[in-house]
């Protein structure tokens, strides 16, 4: 991979393809996005990924580790005209894609309810077609899964309104800061130097002081991501590292446990 004469469509099953979703946030009036995003047009064209550095920096950074398997990823070389950015649903699928890509939806969704157990909480990653997504089986696979878990009257909640669930997370997240000054101080530090990091013009700054800025960077980064361990440990999301040589008295009879997360909806794979 070579030059700017080529161009690189990446294909990622359960994600489908990238996109150019149509937005106005930007001058180029498109974001990218991956054609199983149930929020975008349902016929986007393809982006593409111009030049090996793009390739390993988008790959890289865009595609979650769980999808970095061989058998999970392929990429097929398209030859680019000049200016060329973009390929239509219908040449992609004249150049051997799956019109599939576009066919399919991935979808989070949270179940939330009360059990003899008391409350429980449910995630569900569902992949499955356009046309059962328009049916809504996503939604009654996930009411399924809560009442066979025991819910009463299960809650669904899909991504695409997780401003509800964001918003309760948000504000128990707000009260266990202000609960712990030293886990509300490490995360305000963290947010005021990127502040000033935003707005720091580094243009001729000298070698001095570039050291202490990025000390100072350095350090703070240890201690915000310390007091994130600890709140994960203080919640039973992670496990601490001395945990097996601790008195089990100290935690109750029962370890608490994290929301359970199960995958749903026909596989596309």
């Amino acid at each position: 991979m070579r030059g700017n004469s080529y161009g690189v469509i990446l294909q990622v099953s359960g994600l489908g393809v990238p996109v150019q979703a149509p937005s106005q946030r930007n001058q180029k009036g498109f974001e990218i996005r991956w054609s199983s995003d149930p929020e975008i047009p349902r016929d986007c064209p393809a982006h593409l990924l111009i030049g090996e550095k793009e390739y390993t920096r988008f790959i890289s950074l865009s595609v979650d580790s769980s999808y970095m398997k061989d058998d999970l990823i392929k990429a097929y070389p398209i030859a680019l005209e000049a200016g060329e950015t973009s390929m239509s649903k219908a040449k992609c699928v004249e150049a051997g894609i799956s019109e599939e890509n576009w066919n399919i939806v991935r979808i989070g969704l949270v179940i939330s309810g009360n059990t003899e157990k008391g409350p429980v909480m449910d995630t569900i990653d569902w992949i499955g077609t356009r046309e059962s997504y328009d049916q809504a089986d996503h939604l009654r696979e996930a009411f399924q899964h809560g009442k066979q878990r025991g819910m009463n009257s299960p809650s669904v909640f899909t991504h695409t309104e997780g401003g509800h669930v964001y918003q309760a997370a948000k504000f128990f997240d707000d009260i266990r800061k202000q609960m712990k000054p030293s886990l509300r101080t490490s995360d305000l530090i963290m947010t005021r130097m990127q502040e000033a990091v935003a707005q720091q013009d580094f243009t001729g700054i000298a070698p001095e002081k570039a050291v202490f800025y990025l000390i100072n960077i350095k350090e703070a980064m240890e201690r915000h991501q310390e007091q994130k361990r600890f709140e994960l440990e203080d919640m039973g999301l992670i496990t601490p590292p001395n945990a097996a040589h601790e008195d089990t008295a100290f935690h109750g009879d029962e370890p608490q446990q994290a929301p359970v997360s199960s995958t749903s909806g026909p596989s596309l794979h």
